[in-house]
């Protein structure tokens, strides 16, 4: 039986609490330091209606978007601002691309038509009137100058609703320039030891007998079969979980397979199981496809491989050391068939129920394999 859709989101954000509390607990004063900006942004002094920056600085790849998106995504942050946008700041951008980013983001805004034939100052004028009433979060993720906050802040630098801004960037200049009387949240990469000690807080709670000798197992690279880690690690998923993993492996190897499409594919191929015995508000299907997503994504099992504006997943992937493992487990066991090159046919008495061919000029499969075919997928160039 699948787990029932309250319990899922319960543990989607109880898990992601989890991780932001654990790297809050040994990432030191920066990571910390961000979940008080975010709690003060939502639990603070609330007699403080004037708009407030929040600013987090560091070099490349140290978190700042991650740690930006947790408190994006959290539920008491979307039940608190009744309006948030995430912006990833591209060098490019003009006036009119960020406040056609921002309208896009407003749920009021999609009964609007023509948006995009409208001038910047009729843009900039919708946006002042909306965000002049709604309490909204709004992420900058990547600015590399003050120019596009100062074109950002013209609509709503004077709203008094308690609304916030978070900008993350790499040039503590633009912070100084933005919110010269700011205080920053500046991240700083961790030693060696305290990556440790951060890991140990984020598996805290599993059970090792000896996490001294589970180092030591880590720093051998012979005592450590990988495969049998990954074995683990598929053996663990929840079995609604398995075949939405396994389907990746229907798409060509390292290919980034848009989020959106594969959740459809998820539910059409029934792999979405809604509870039917529970009293609590069910989610709907696409809800819980994400919700399987985002799951097997925090499990290392599916990676993000692109981004969209609003900091939602826009493409993923199967890593290719996964895609070599589970690939043939997956036509092992049936579960799919692929053609792999222009003289394959498939030989095995198995039933082909899903399908895909990887390149042009395929031979056909036996037609007594495919009688019980209920999913073709084509890949040809």
């Amino acid at each position: 039986m699948a787990e029932a859709p309250a319990m899922v989101e319960e543990r989607r954000e109880e898990k992601r609490r989890a991780r932001a509390r654990a790297r809050a607990r040994e990432g030191g004063q920066l990571a910390s330091g961000l979940l008080d900006y975010s709690d003060f942004a939502l639990f603070g002094n609330r007699e403080e209606k004037s708009l407030r920056v929040i600013s987090l600085v560091s070099e490349e790849a140290l978190g700042k978007t991650a740690l930006a998106r947790n408190v994006y995504n959290r539920v008491d942050i979307r039940q608190h601002f009744q309006c948030r946008a995430w912006l990833h700041v591209a060098k490019d951008f003009t006036y009119k691309d960020l406040l056609l980013a921002i309208i896009k983001q407003i749920p009021i805004c999609g009964v609007l038509a023509d948006v995009e034939l409208m001038s910047e100052h009729q843009l900039s004028a919708l946006l002042f009137q909306i965000l002049i009433e709604l309490r909204f979060l709004i992420i900058l993720d990547g600015i590399c100058t003050n120019h596009v906050w100062l074109m950002v802040a013209r609509p709503f630098a004077n709203t008094t609703n308690g609304s916030r801004v978070i900008l993350t960037t790499r040039d503590s200049k633009v912070v100084s320039e933005v919110d010269p009387w700011g205080h920053p949240l500046k991240l700083m990469q961790l030693s060696d030891e305290e990556s440790w000690e951060l890991f140990l807080k984020v598996v805290n709670g599993a059970n090792y007998d000896n996490l001294n000798n589970f180092k030591y197992l880590g720093d051998d690279d012979q005592s450590v079969d990988l495969l049998t880690i990954v074995a683990l690690s598929y053996h663990e998923l929840p079995y609604v979980l398995k075949p939405c993993f396994l389907y990746l492996t229907l798409f060509p190897k390292a290919y980034e397979i848009p989020t959106q499409r594969l959740l459809q594919l998820w539910i059409a191929k029934e792999f979405i199981q809604i509870s039917t015995t529970t009293t609590t508000s069910v989610l709907e299907p696409e809800d819980l496809a994400k919700a399987y997503l985002e799951e097997l994504v925090s499990r290392n099992m599916i990676e993000i491989a692109t981004w969209k504006e609003d900091g939602s997943p826009k493409t993923c992937r199967m890593s290719s050391f996964l895609y070599n493992v589970f690939l043939p487990k997956a036509e092992d066991i049936g579960f799919l068939q692929i053609h792999h090159c222009n003289s394959h046919v498939h030989e095995s008495n198995q039933i082909i129920r899903r399908l895909a061919d990887h390149y042009v000029g395929v031979k056909s499969t036996l037609e007594s394999h495919t009688q019980h075919l209920c999913s073709y997928v084509s890949f040809e160039a």
